[in-house]
Order: structure tokens, then sequence, then C-alpha cells
């Protein structure tokens, strides 16, 4: 990594501590600040101030309300913060191998990735909320149990002969 110029300095020291203390006044938004010197040290551009959002509704508003109380608002990047897929995968095949204890208890009917978030959508055959809590505590924040039932359609004797 280069050195920092005066004006890269700057632009850490005013505008770093201002995204900081925004990100811990907005707790409910998951907001993350980053430095990306990846421009910079390729000498091809300026570092980046990045703000990760976990909230991905509160992209446009947050790049708004920082972009009025920053020096150098043309560093900011706001984006939406996505998991790791190869641990939404890894995450995907522990919750797939649990199984709820006791007669009458739900099963895993379907998982999936939200197409949105890349968090890990899970389904089951009927209602259990103890079963949903244990799944989503499995790693809290990735994993979303579906509020509504998803029945698997059982393979009976009407199924059409092989042909």
């Amino acid at each position: 990594m280069r050195e920092l110029t005066a004006y890269e300095r700057a632009t850490l020291e005013l505008d770093l501590p201002v995204i900081q203390r925004w990100a811990a006044a907005h707790p409910e938004l998951g907001a993350e600040a980053v430095v990306d010197r990846d421009e910079y040290d390729s000498n091809v551009g300026h570092v980046l101030l990045v703000v990760w959002l976990r909230d991905h509704s509160a992209v446009r508003r947050t790049r708004e309300q920082l972009v009025e109380v920053m020096a150098r608002p043309e560093h900011l990047r706001v984006r939406r913060w996505m998991p790791n897929p190869a641990e939404v995968e890894r995450l995907r095949e522990i919750v797939r191998a649990m199984r709820a204890e006791g007669p009458g208890r739900a099963q895993i009917s379907v998982t999936g990735l939200d197409g949105e978030t890349g968090f890990l959508v899970v389904g089951l055959d009927r209602q259990d909320a103890d079963f949903a809590a244990e799944i989503e505590a499995v790693r809290p924040g990735w994993v979303r149990v579906l509020p509504d039932p998803i029945g698997v359609a059982p393979l009976g004797d009407d199924r059409p002969e092989p042909g």
C-alpha cells in the first residue's frame, strides 16, 4: 500500500468519524463503515468511504443523509451488504439437517436464497414457532423462516406410470 497523500488523509480524518457516528446512531440499519483503498492504491482513483447496509431499503436514504453532512461526499459509496454465498450454502446444509423432535412437529419442506438479500429462507410444512425459532437461532439475521406453511405434495398411488 502506498502512502496516503494529505488530501486522502484529510478525507479520512474529516468524513470517516462522521460516518461512524451516523452508523452508531442508526443501529437498526446494520451499517458498517469501511475504507476502500483499492482504486487509490492502483493509481486510478481516490480512497473511498463505503457504508455497507443490511437494511437494503435504506440505501438511497442513507446516501442522501450522509451527503448532507460530509465534507467530501464524492468519496462516499453506500452499498447493500450481501452474505458470502459459500457461507450461506454451509448454513443451508446445517439447517436442512435439523429435525424437530416430537410427534406432530413441523418438517422443513423447502430452503432457498432470498434474491433480494442473499440470506437463507426456510419453509416448514406446518406452523411450529419453537422449531422456527431454533432454525433462526442457528445464525441470527441470516435465516428467516417463512410465516406461512409450505406443503409438499405427497407421492401417492395416483401418480402417472413412467412412460
